[in-house]
């Protein structure tokens, strides 16, 4: 399914990808092209800059495009591979971080008073599987585990199935009724004993709300904290890049700084991205 974020008046052409004159194309990760396309009218209100922001294939299908000079940034959740840049040695490219996708396993009191303060990724997968059905199972209570999933290639799923799988292409299907929206899931774990859900860290806000800790072998619990999630300990995370070859100079240097300024980020956080100043420890 191919979304159109319809900055302008611009007109994409069959290819997707024919660059249109003084205008800035983008193309990439829906995760990342929210906050893009949040900003939209921001950026061209302040900065006079007109974009378009095509969402199909992804973030590897992005990067190949902008690197062979189809679009002029890629939205990406991954930094370019050594092969990726090989491929193209006459350019120069720059990977611009502007925030990060952070990743909650979330439960309510009921859970979290039992006991259940993390899970290892075996657990997390055993309860995505429906192999573990009872708390009791995972060291709480004698209570039925209720599993509720995200839309398979949401920005939220796709992010936790890397995480067990290792590619969201190998995981299986879940049977677990599935929860659209971010109110749905807070609704829902909320007022419903024994459930769990995933929802973006940002977004995992509410008086019953707890969010779980990722478990290590060794028993030490890895806490989504500024320092974890910079360090990447914490792996239910990954970076939100804008990354392009061309120079680096005039609009697409402007929309750059835009994306890292402090009215940028407003965005990233709309969209349910950690901010820049998020990750930075509290001093």
């Amino acid at each position: 399914m191919k979304i159109l974020f319809s900055i302008s008046a611009l007109c994409i052409l069959a290819t997707g990808d024919v660059l249109a004159e003084d205008a800035i194309s983008v193309r990439g990760s829906t995760v990342v092209a929210a906050s893009v396309a949040l900003a939209s009218n921001a950026i061209k209100e302040e900065i006079g800059i007109e974009f378009k922001v095509v969402t199909e294939g992804g973030s590897s299908d992005a990067i190949y495009r902008m690197a062979s000079g189809y679009v002029d940034v890629a939205l990406s959740t991954h930094y370019m591979a050594a092969g990726e840049k090989s491929e193209h040695p006459e350019k120069i490219f720059h990977e611009m971080l502007i925030g990060r996708q952070v990743l909650a396993v979330v439960v309510n009191d009921v859970v979290w008073r039992s006991g259940v303060h993390a899970l290892t990724k075996d657990q997390m997968r055993g309860i995505y599987e429906h192999e573990i059905t009872n708390w009791k199972q995972v060291g709480g209570e004698d209570r039925e585990l209720t599993y509720f999933n995200r839309e398979v290639g949401h920005g939220v799923w796709d992010l936790f199935m890397i995480f067990l799988y290792g590619d969201a292409r190998k995981a299986p299907n879940s049977k677990a009724e599935v929860l659209a929206e971010s109110e749905d899931v807070r609704t829902t774990i909320e007022f419903n004993g024994g459930s769990i859900s995933l929802i973006a860290l940002p977004e995992a806000k509410g008086e019953s709300l707890h969010v779980l800790g990722i478990k290590q072998a060794d028993g030490t619990v890895i806490d989504p904290t500024p320092e974890n999630i910079t360090s990447g300990r914490y792996e239910l995370n990954r970076p939100m890049l804008a990354i392009t070859g061309r120079s680096l100079t005039g609009k697409l240097r402007k929309l750059f700084e835009f994306l890292v300024s402090e009215k940028g980020q407003t965005f990233v956080k709309k969209a349910g991205g950690v901010t820049l100043a998020e990750m930075k420890p509290a001093k």
